[in-house]
């Protein structure tokens, strides 16, 4: 494979700085005191978002297609006899709340799914990446299955602090039909506004 590169001697971590959050929409992104020469990545669910290749300083920016949506990108620093460096840099918005789904629990089983004919309460986490506190929140769940119907549907919220996972816990109750297939994925939709 030609894009290997192998070790002649025995891999150093690569002492490579950079930022571990980055903005919705920046079209650069920094990388410092990395080994020289090394090579950098930046992937956002598994698209390429920019690469670049580190100067003899090992400092790089790394153009950007900007992400638009918050979220985990990768970022991959390697060179020869160095050990890669394979990071998660969280991508916010750079002011203001701004509140995304965490997680979601059923109640009543302990696979965290909803049998057939049966009723669950649901806890449903959330989340601010944004760097204000959120209030006054309305959250809606719908379901978009024609084999779940939700039956308490909404549920108001306070206050989220910038940077805190909020659990409405058994805020919303759903019922699965009694002809729901075995194994049905259920796509259900989240609306939060203030």
């Amino acid at each position: 494979d030609p894009s290997l590169v192998p070790y002649l001697k025995q891999g150093m971590p690569n002492p490579a700085e950079y930022m571990t959050t980055m903005f919705i929409g920046m079209t650069t992104y920094t990388i410092t005191s990395a080994a020289p020469y090394s090579y950098a990545a930046i992937t956002f669910n598994g698209e390429l978002k920019g690469y670049a290749l580190c100067d003899e300083n090992g400092e790089a920016v790394i153009n950007i297609d900007p992400i638009t949506v918050p979220g985990n990108a990768k970022l991959v620093i390697s060179a020869q006899n160095y050990i890669p460096v394979m990071a998660d840099i969280q991508v916010v918005p750079n002011d203001g709340a701004y509140i995304v789904f965490d997680d979601m629990t059923v109640a009543t089983s302990g696979n965290n799914s909803l049998d057939y004919n049966s009723s669950s309460a649901l806890t449903v986490d959330i989340n601010n990446v944004g760097s204000e506190t959120a209030q006054n929140l309305n959250v809606v769940l719908r379901s978009l299955n024609p084999y779940i119907s939700v039956t308490d549907s909404t549920e108001t919220v306070d206050a989220v602090a910038a940077n805190q996972i909020y659990s409405l816990v058994n805020a919303f109750s759903v019922t699965a039909a009694e002809n729901c297939p075995d194994t049905e994925q259920a796509l259900m939709q989240l609306i939060i506004t203030d």
